[in-house]
Order: structure tokens, then C-alpha cells, then sequence
């Protein structure tokens, strides 16, 4: 990947806003912030399994957590070789309400599921939610037979 288009660009002042605000509510009031210049590498999922760079047996992908402050569509667009073949259980924070996430997810045949306790159903919306989840129709009976989905 060679870095973010102008579009992509994170709003860094919200992110830090954000940041500022789940501070105080959660640890403790932060009264300075400040950002250090670094460079690292960026690849996408398809490239690092491909690569065999992770020490990790990477046979089977049975779920993907993202989590990537409003990226979840770029990431799920950098997967899409490893999510249709593998077809793993998708959890986006707040992913399942960005369009890119969506339209990266629909063209690969998943579908929006919604959590009830400690089953997933599926749904013809996004949840309101935090977290979001897609679903291949190819994995609805594995999920049955092992409870994970009503």
C-alpha cells in the first residue's frame, strides 16, 4: 500500500478531540496531547498472509476484528482476496455503518447481522450498535450447528 489518498487522510483534530473526551469519562483528564512524527510499514491483510510474513499458522481466518478509527472500509478493500475465500466472520466497530465497509462487504456476499445475547441474527439494517457484524450466507449453517447464529 503506498499510503492514504488525500480523502483518506485521518481527521487527526477529531482524533484527538475523541481521544480527549473517552479520557476523562473512562481514566482521567489528560490536559496536554502531543503527536510524535514516526514512520512504519503499511500493508494490506491479503498482502501480510500471502507474504508469510507472521509466525503464526494462517491456515484458516475464522474472524476478523477491526477496529481503525472510520478505515474499516480501506481494510476490508485490502482483505478482499482472504474474506472471499475464506468468508470469516467480519466484527467492525462502527464498520457496518460506513458505506465503503458495506459496499465491500455486499460485493462479496455478506450480509449485515445483528447480536441478541450470545447469538447473531441476521439484518436488513445496520445495528445501532457499536459494533457491527457481516456474515457470509455460505457459514449461516456451521454458525447454527455450533450456536453462534439463531
Amino acid at each position: 500500500m503506498t499510503g492514504l489518498a488525500e480523502s483518506d487522510t485521518p481527521d487527526l483534530k477529531a482524533y484527538m478531540a475523541n481521544t480527549l473526551i473517552w479520557s476523562k469519562a473512562n481514566v482521567k483528564e489528560i490536559t496536554s496531547f502531543k503527536l510524535y512524527s514516526f514512520s512504519a510499514p503499511v500493508t494490506t491483510i491479503d498482502n501480510w498472509i500471502s507474504s508469510e510474513a507472521s509466525r503464526l499458522p494462517i491456515d484458516r481466518v475464522v474472524a476478523v476484528k477491526i477496529d481503525a478509527e472510520g478505515q474499516e472500509g480501506q481494510i476490508l478493500s485490502g482483505a478482499v482476496t482472504t474474506l472471499a475465500r475464506q468468508k470469516p466472520l467480519i466484527l467492525a466497530e462502527s464498520g457496518h455503518r460506513i458505506q465503503l465497509a458495506r459496499d465491500v462487504a455486499d460485493r462479496l456476499g455478506y450480509v449485515l447481522a445483528e447480536r441478541s445475547g450470545n447469538q447473531l441474527y441476521e439484518s436488513n439494517k445496520p445495528t445501532p450498535r457499536c459494533n457491527g457484524f457481516f456474515v457470509h450466507p455460505d457459514q449461516f449453517s456451521y454458525y447454527r450447528d455450533i450456536g453462534l447464529m439463531k
